[in-house]
């Protein structure tokens, strides 16, 4: 701010003012953040009415909005024809995924779970948020883990004697056919 912008602030003060107390560059500092924080607001509520399509940027939304956005969390791989849809995945490349088996540490980590296959070798992937209607009979609350199956289970197998599991969490169920996917970054061997 130059000396004269400074002066003119200064000379148009009004004493006696709330702002008594305050130095010429400390109003002027308030006055740029309001104009500022303003137009930033009336930005955004401008681009919403815009995405909305409505005259205000308060009105119900006009569609729904889930067809038009994609599921967050999720990619699109390459998988197996014998990948189901409710496998739990780990990468075996650049956006390429197969199934887990608890019982081989080279196919774990879990990455995400198949959620929709478009056909037999291409298939989305979700790896976290909320994934519904693929698994029913949850109990809210409950750790989910990966199965030996490669699907889920709520209760870590016993292995046999000389064999191992590896257990990692995936998720908790949060409904009985809903549950929050995050699989962990720590994996347990257990051994029978």
């Amino acid at each position: 701010m130059s000396p004269r912008q400074l002066l003119r602030l200064f000379e148009n003060r009004v004493p006696e003012a709330y702002d008594d107390q305050k130095t010429a560059t400390e109003i002027s500092n308030a006055e740029v953040t309001s104009q500022n924080f303003e137009q930033v607001i009336t930005f955004i509520l401008s681009q919403l009415k815009q995405i909305l399509g409505t005259p205000n940027w308060n009105d119900a939304v006009p569609i729904d909005l889930t067809s038009v956005v994609p599921v967050a969390g999720t990619f699109e791989a390459t998988c197996l024809a014998t990948d189901s849809i409710g496998d739990c995945v780990y990468s075996t490349g650049p956006y390429v995924v197969t199934k887990c088996d608890p019982q081989n540490i080279t196919t774990m980590p879990a990455k995400g779970m198949i959620i929709s296959k478009s056909d037999s070798t291409t298939c989305l992937v979700q790896c976290q948020g909320i994934v519904s209607n693929i698994y029913g009979g949850l109990t809210p609350g409950e750790t989910l883990f990966v199965d030996t199956d490669g699907g889920l289970t709520s209760t870590l197998p016993t292995p046999a004697p000389g064999d191992s599991y590896i257990a990692q969490g995936i998720g908790a169920a949060v409904d009985d056919d809903a549950f929050i996917i995050r699989p962990d970054v720590m994996l347990i061997r257990y051994k029978g």
